[in-house]
């Protein structure tokens, strides 16, 4: 099923796009709960069948069987509804943690509803950033995926959302030995670096999947290069990941912008020097 064949025919044959819709949408909510999932409303019918039958983000996917062993603990710092959280609690078992931050309610819902058979996942209501206190989270009109605390999409409302950094967070939790974070929060990466610097030289061996996203970043190129140059003077190795989960070195800012693919953003495994 393509995209833009839907498109056609809702253009072309309203009335009978409007009740093959309804009976798909039907279907993909019973196999979703079934597989005991929750999806918002912000999920179409083409996100929906993607989610059932392609599946989202192949590279994270890969690469995180490749990284994760039983035990581990993993932050998911922009989880949203909880698909790769998920993968996560699969692959570090009952005696791992994964503990997943969503700020926007609505979408913490679907999140909660799709951890309740995973023991080892904590969902948490803050948007890990570089300051503690109350933030200002924009809500992005079409989808929940686009929620950004730097970002402002037209016709959308902001909301006040706990803020909180991850070393302010992990004093709190000594208990935790941290081996792997995934960061995907539509602009404010960044931020969370900011906010995890102690973190960073705490965990000798830890690892990073950020999201590298420069429309996302800013309308010029000064905002992507900060973030790599942070991560950079944060002690990592960067590398691209393929589709199929390999990963690609990363020799200059530049050679990276030239990777892009036409999705325009890459997930980036950030490895500490000398852990390899």
């Amino acid at each position: 099923m393509k995209k833009n064949f839907i498109k056609r025919l809702g253009a072309s044959f309203p009335r009978i796009y409007g009740k093959l819709k309804g009976y798909l949408s039907g279907i993909f909510t019973m196999l979703l709960r079934l597989r005991g999932l929750k999806l918002p409303v912000y999920f179409d019918l083409h996100a929906r069948w993607v989610v059932l039958f392609r599946g989202i983000e192949h590279d994270v996917f890969r690469a995180s069987e490749r990284l994760l062993k039983p035990g581990m603990v993993v932050l998911d710092v922009g989880a949203n509804v909880g698909l790769l959280a998920r993968h996560f609690a699969k692959l570090v078992g009952k005696k791992g943690k994964v503990i997943a931050f969503e700020p926007d309610s609505d979408t913490r819902g679907a999140l909660v509803f799709n951890m309740s058979k995973f023991s080892m996942v904590e969902v948490r209501d803050e948007a890990l950033t570089d300051s503690n206190g109350p933030v200002t989270l924009h809500l992005n009109p079409d989808s929940g995926t686009g929620n950004s605390l730097v970002n402002v999409a037209a016709g959308g409302r902001s909301i006040e959302v706990p803020g909180l950094t991850m070393d302010a967070f992990l004093a709190t939790r000594p208990e935790l030995r941290v081996d792997v974070v995934k960061i995907d929060v539509e602009g404010g990466e960044i931020h969370v670096l900011h906010g995890m610097r102690e973190t960073v030289r705490r965990f000798l061996g830890l690892r990073l999947i950020v999201e590298f996203c420069p429309k996302n970043l800013g309308p010029t190129q000064e905002a992507a290069r900060a973030l790599f140059d942070e991560l950079c003077v944060l002690g990592f190795d960067l590398a691209w990941l393929a589709e199929d989960g390999s990963a690609v070195e990363v020799e200059s800012f530049e050679s990276l912008c030239a990777a892009l693919p036409a999705v325009g953003y890459v997930n980036l495994l950030c490895t500490a020097h000398g852990n390899a």
